[in-house]
């Protein structure tokens, strides 16, 4: 199967669904963060290529363009119960940026989180620290409850 890079997607979420599948196997085996950006093209998304600065615990997703509505990276293979979860780093950086993050852990779940400055003013009394959204659960870990909220 080639790569999906430069495909169109109807949905941010579809892109990085897709960058995430891609990488996260090797990311896994090699035990290094990797990490791109998700742009919109013409009414679509796409994703960029994912580079690593091989290790386990950062990643640069690369130069921001003015297309770009956020950010997907991988938390290694160590498989530690951290690496299921977006850091503090993680959530400070898509805020600041004010862009989409998402993250595909070791046990291959992808996880969103969306700053509260780009939630729609109804939800950001409910969701102050912003929002996370499991969209894709490979395995059920029952020790680690994301809710939507942080």
């Amino acid at each position: 199967m080639g790569s999906k890079v430069g495909a169109a997607f109807s949905t941010a979420d579809a892109a990085a669904i897709a960058a995430i599948e891609e990488i996260n196997p090797t990311s896994i085996k090699n035990k290094w963060e990797y990490a791109g950006r998700i742009h919109t093209r013409s009414g679509h998304f796409d994703f960029t290529r994912a580079t690593t600065i091989r290790n386990p615990n950062l990643s640069e997703a690369g130069p921001r363009v003015p297309t770009n509505v956020g950010t997907y990276h991988t938390h290694a293979g160590a498989f530690a119960s951290t690496d299921e979860e977006f850091s503090p780093d993680d959530k400070l950086k898509a805020t600041l940026g004010k862009e989409l993050a998402y993250l595909g852990t070791p046990y291959q779940r992808i996880v969103k989180y969306t700053p509260v400055n780009l939630l729609p003013p109804a939800l950001q009394g409910s969701y102050p620290l912003g929002r996370l959204d499991v969209l894709k659960n490979v395995y059920v870990l029952p020790e680690i409850t994301i809710v939507g909220r942080v």
